[in-house]
């Protein structure tokens, strides 16, 4: 009950148990024993579509710093696929505008990546760094839009940004429905 997938180990200890008994000659109705767990099913949640991504996109007001770092954020991550804490930590050292790439090590398997970057996320990424990013000295990308502006401060910083979105637009947000930035 508080641990469901320890089922699993459960059943491995039952099963131990069993061999146990029978190596030492006892009899053992096995037919009556369930001793293997079920398999373990994970819900695999599908991805937005287009027209949810595009619902989602069109609602950052983009005249605020707030709404341009919000719509940067979303759009980076829709066409490259790079997990919330790689977007918290993007630094300008990562960003090459010119190149239209992004280089960094990966946060979760510090493998070291080169990604191509649409025009139009160096469009939104540029918007927000010349016409909304705070002016503060950081090495950093994307920043708190209140004082005092810092980084994001870790993935659920860009989670939430993604989750405000959802429940302002059409599609609406509800916790267990796998409309998630993961």
């Amino acid at each position: 009950e508080y641990r469901p997938a320890s089922m699993n180990d459960v059943c491995c200890a039952v099963r131990k148990i069993l061999e146990f008994l029978c190596l030492y000659g006892c009899t053992v109705a096995v037919e009556t024993v369930s001793y293997k767990a079920a398999p373990t099913r994970r819900v695999i949640h599908s991805a937005l579509n287009r027209e949810e991504l595009e619902a989602i996109l069109d609602v950052p007001d983009r005249d605020t710093p707030m709404g341009k770092r919000d719509y940067a954020v979303l759009l980076l991550a829709s066409f490259t696929g790079l997990r919330a804490i790689d977007i918290a930590n993007l630094r300008f050292e990562n960003y090459q505008p010119e190149q239209k790439t992004i280089h960094l090590l990966q946060h979760k398997t510090g493998n070291l990546i080169g990604l191509p970057v649409p025009a139009e996320v160096v469009e939104a990424i540029e918007d927000y760094t010349q016409n909304g990013r705070p002016d503060v000295d950081s090495d950093y990308i994307f920043l708190t839009i209140d004082r005092p502006h810092r980084k994001l401060s870790d993935k659920t910083s860009i989670k939430n940004i993604l989750i405000r979105q959802l429940k302002r637009s059409s599609i609406g947000y509800s916790p267990g429905t796998g409309r998630g930035f993961h």
